[in-house]
């Protein structure tokens, strides 16, 4: 087992240490696969439930409890409007993306975080309408230099305040919500033929979002198993205050193009989002009236690649 501040590893083949084995012999067995559940990561669930029948269904019951969507919504929103937020989700297209899905992945909650609800703007009314029918607040006017800072294709950024007095925002795009988040983590970015020179850094470990009814992250092993971040950013730009942020919540700087090229996740390729690669979990939806077993389509053929300026930065390109 390998503990990396709080991003927890957990590797199947390891042998656990002498202590392990003696406090576990003062618990029974079902309080035992719960002390050995909960450093697994995503990935080591499958590995552990194959070990024996009651490690299958403790690792089961556990991802169904842990991994419960409505439970991290319920941060944002009553959870008697959840059921309601979610249907208007599916039937806007609307992404979840940012720090939320992150914290969803990890089990871990970072305080005071927002959540970033990228919607199409022939969608945002209906999206807008059903945040305000469940008691949220527009707190700010929506703002066009804010959204330029998201992606190129986004044409306003709507601030809300939930009634749980948590931030939510709505950014509002021109183009399918998955293109938009793929262009926040793009170099040359263009609008109306000119070139937005945004100098932020963006760390590969927000390169998940959640839709209606699954949940991916692009470098599941890289980010959730290993806890390494690599950054991808235009030319120039302030990159001391996104490493230290991710490095304080416990991801290890993947720090040159040359070091990321050892890693095979991180080499030039292209990929589409469902594929090996993604780690995907399916959501439950069994309280949501939408169509069920659907495949997000317009998600899934989407189709990117991991692109290196002449400058020697990573960059998202879509294909």
């Amino acid at each position: 087992m390998q503990i990396q501040s709080s991003v927890v590893v957990f590797a199947p083949t390891s042998v656990p240490s002498d202590i392990f084995h003696q406090c576990v012999r003062f618990l029974n067995e079902r309080d035992a696969n719960l002390l050995i559940l909960q450093f697994l990561s995503l990935k080591s669930f499958h590995a552990y439930g194959l070990t024996c029948k009651i490690a299958y269904l403790m690792a089961k019951r556990y991802l169904r409890v842990h991994y419960n969507i409505d439970q991290s919504l319920s941060v944002f929103i009553p959870i008697a409007d959840i059921a309601y937020f979610r249907n208007a989700q599916q039937a806007t297209g609307t992404l979840i993306g940012g720090s939320f899905v992150l914290q969803f992945f990890t089990r871990i909650t970072y305080k005071m975080s927002d959540i970033d609800l990228y919607v199409h703007q022939f969608f945002a009314d209906e999206l807008m309408n059903a945040l305000c029918a469940i008691g949220c607040q527009c707190s700010l006017p929506p703002t066009k230099l804010t959204a330029l800072v998201y992606s190129p294709f986004t044409n306003q950024v709507v601030n809300f305040l939930s009634p749980t007095d948590r931030d939510i925002q709505v950014i509002v795009t021109y183009c399918r919500p998955i293109q938009a988040i793929f262009a926040y983590h793009s170099s040359g970015l263009t609008l109306h033929g000119s070139i937005i020179d945004a100098h932020i850094l963006r760390s590969a470990a927000v390169m998940n979002f959640l839709s209606g009814w699954y949940v991916y992250s692009l470098y599941g092993d890289e980010t959730l198993d290993e806890g390494l971040s690599m950054y991808l950013c235009p030319d120039g730009g302030d990159q001391h205050g996104a490493k230290s942020k991710y490095e304080r919540r416990g991801w290890i700087t993947v720090a040159d193009r040359q070091e990321a090229n050892t890693l095979a996740i991180f080499s030039p390729l292209p990929h589409l989002v469902g594929d090996e690669i993604t780690w995907v979990i399916k959501l439950d939806s069994s309280t949501v009236r939408g169509v069920h077993g659907y495949r997000d389509p317009f998600i899934r053929d989407a189709c990117w690649m991991l692109s290196v300026a002449d400058s020697g930065h990573s960059y998202i390109s879509t294909l």
